[in-house]
């Protein structure tokens, strides 16, 4: 083959490069699955330990403040 075969300059200087962009399409998330009621059982059985652990824990705070408060009335 020749040179000529492989010269593409003539297409370039003849083709605007003016080609419009596609634009980037998003896809929709799918739908999130329903949980099963054990899911939804398990979830709340954890959340209620949570909520006693955290129960117990705001209870003795309550405590050590009364005994820090009590303790300094007194001194006064």
């Amino acid at each position: 083959m020749n040179d000529a075969a492989y010269d593409i300059s003539h297409l370039l200087e003849s083709e605007s490069f003016d080609t419009p962009v596609p634009q980037e399409r998003v896809a929709r998330p799918a739908p999130k699955a329903v949980p099963s009621l054990s899911g939804i059982a398990t979830a709340e059985a954890m959340i209620t330990r949570e909520l006693r652990e955290v129960a117990e824990v705001h209870d003795e705070w309550v405590r050590q403040f009364l005994d820090t408060r009590g303790t300094a009335s007194a001194s006064v």
